[in-house]
């Protein structure tokens, strides 16, 4: 029958609801999926990333962790240490051991033919077998058994886990790690190319993420469970320390599955039919910019969810560097820049075509940052005239409407080409440029996007920096923000958590240094466009917002530009 928690369910306005984790017993649990989706078509060369949480309570004899045919194996030994069945070979040990009793955090990590293993975040450099273990492919492609992937079963029935696994992920063509990083802190979420997220609900078996049904077989009398007459295996509030996010609007979603008393249990998809969706088609719209000597025209179009080149969507109807860009699901809009500094446009993103007049700015800028949510798109500061000082007006128009823009309040501090992220209800403003000395900034502001008024101090950027405008990518939680000057041009990546205020974090790099960066994303991924170090690029580069860690090549733009515009219809201002 449908979940409804009434036991730990969080308030509106709370954020902490624990995840969960599911409980082996170590004498014929295990969970199984089956079926052509199971398939990754993966070889030694291809990406793929395996993460969960282990608590191990019992190493009196080998413990599998997971099973992927003869193609990929992975087990605990007796000493606890990790060992891996890559290939139609034998087992190769890794020389990296868990500790027992404790939670620890293991990510299997493939990309270019190398394999990696991490052991709460830090990577272990190792040799399988005594070899170059990048002849071994232990990739995500099915062997003898089938189309078939186990958790906490070796596949023939023996070596079964005995503890608790929580969060289990498998992400094809995505090397997730790719040096030391911090172990995330909230339950795991899909994110593109995820193929198969579960183990994270104490209170549903067979929650799975991504829509699947997993089944789960053993002992119905599994000890701990809250339903040991009817669950085959043990499902526990115990979990690895890891919080659920719960909307700060809208609460919780009641949610869940169908099941039925067997030994092959399923649950239908979980979550809303968006949520479901979050990322799967949107698409990134990157317009205008500069490449010397003359303002661009062109407006580049990308899928985010996947990688790849962009492709032309149209042009703006008057070339422009430095126009500032913000969307609702339908309407991308494009104000201000040079040399047209009043001017707003806008495009239907679902239609390929040129942009039209929509209307007038309120004050005539170049260099702003732009917010939105599916309402109203709102910009901050800018310059007036190329050399005059900078402002802190902040305007606004309402997206579905043509017409001028509107006084909405001040920003704390005079600014240009700072940065900007929005959750559906937060606009925050992240660093920028006066014309002063130093002319630099950290300041971060942040509004209340549905009501007008002057912005509030929300805390300072780690380092003194000044990003190009639209050079942030949120989620409904997180805004990150890359690049910039610090006065020199910098490949640094911060975050900070939009509903709270304070400093922002270290994210991880972008893979070189550049400034004036554009930036759009889907909610789960983040894209970062051209930009220039010295002169102008076209490479794309994405992060998963989520997550930490340093930004992974895309794709390329059409044409090399920096101090270009992106929107999306899918971004964290919109639900």
């Amino acid at each position: 029958m449908a979940k409804l928690r009434v036991d730990k369910i969080a308030s509106v306005g709370v954020s902490t609801e624990t995840t969960g984790s599911v409980f082996f017993d170590g004498t014929g649990d295990f969970i199984k999926h089956e079926g052509p989706d199971v398939i990754w078509n993966a070889n030694a060369s291809d990406a793929c990333t395996f993460e969960c949480w282990l608590y191990v309570t019992d190493l009196s004899s080998a413990r599998q962790i997971f099973h992927l045919g003869n193609k990929g194996d992975f087990s605990i030994q007796t000493d606890g240490q990790i060992r891996v069945h890559p290939d139609d070979s034998n087992w190769k040990d890794t020389n990296q051991s868990i500790t027992v009793n404790t939670w620890n955090h293991i990510a299997l990590v493939q990309e270019s033919g190398r394999k990696d293993i991490y052991i709460n975040g830090v990577k272990s450099a190792y040799t399988i077998g005594g070899g170059d273990p990048d002849g071994d492919n232990w990739s995500t492609e099915a062997g003898s058994s089938g189309n078939v992937f186990y958790i906490g079963d070796d596949g023939v029935h023996r070596d079964f886990f005995q503890g608790y696994i929580s969060n289990v992920r498998v992400v094809r063509n995505v090397a997730l790690y790719d040096e030391n990083f911090i172990v995330p802190t909230k339950e795991l979420e899909v994110i593109p190319e995820t193929v198969l997220l579960c183990c994270h609900d104490g209170e549903n078996i067979f929650a799975e993420k991504t829509g699947k049904i997993i089944a789960a077989y053993g002992d119905p009398l599994s000890s701990p469970t809250p339903t040991a007459t009817t669950s085959p295996i043990g499902i526990t509030t115990n979990n690895p320390g890891l919080t659920r996010d719960v909307d700060n609007t809208f609460g919780p979603t009641f949610q869940g599955g169908a099941a039925y008393a067997s030994q092959n249990w399923l649950t239908l998809p979980k979550g809303t039919t968006t949520e479901r969706n979050i990322g799967g088609n949107t698409r990134g719209l990157i317009g205008g910019g500069f490449t010397t000597p003359t303002q661009q025209t062109q407006i580049d179009l990308i899928n985010i969810a996947t990688t790849g080149n962009a492709v032309s969507f149209g042009d703006l109807a008057s070339a422009a560097n430095n126009a500032s860009a913000c969307s609702s699901s339908t309407r991308g809009l494009w104000a201000g820049g040079v040399p047209q500094r009043n001017t707003i446009t806008f495009v239907t993103i679902a239609t390929l075509g040129n942009s039209v007049n929509f209307g007038e700015l309120d004050t005539d800028v170049a260099g702003a940052a732009a917010v939105s949510n599916s309402t109203r798109g709102i910009w901050g500061g800018g310059n007036i005239n190329p050399g005059t000082p900078v402002v802190n007006n902040i305007q606004f128009v309402t997206i579905a409407t043509q017409g001028s823009a509107t006084a909405f309040g001040t920003l704390t501090e005079p600014r240009g080409a700072a940065s900007a992220v929005q959750s559906t209800t937060r606009g925050v403003y992240l660093g920028g440029r006066d014309t002063g000395t130093p002319d630099h900034m950290n300041e971060i502001d942040y509004i209340t996007i549905s009501t007008t008024g002057d912005a509030t101090d929300f805390g300072d950027l780690a380092t003194s920096n000044r990003f190009g405008a639209d050079g942030g990518v949120s989620s409904h939680v997180r805004g990150v923000v890359a690049g910039g000057e610090i006065p020199a041009t910098t490949n640094l990546i911060e975050y900070i958590t939009i509903a709270s205020t304070g400093n922002s974090n270290d994210f991880g790099d972008l893979s070189v240094a550049r400034k004036c960066v554009s930036g759009t994303s889907n909610k789960v991924r983040g894209t970062f466009s051209g930009g220039e170090n010295p002169g102008q690029l076209n490479a794309i580069e994405y992060i998963i917002i989520q997550s930490m860690g340093n930004a992974i090549e895309f794709g390329d733009m059409t044409t090399r530009r920096t101090q270009t515009g992106s929107c999306s219809d899918g971004h964290g201002g919109l639900p």
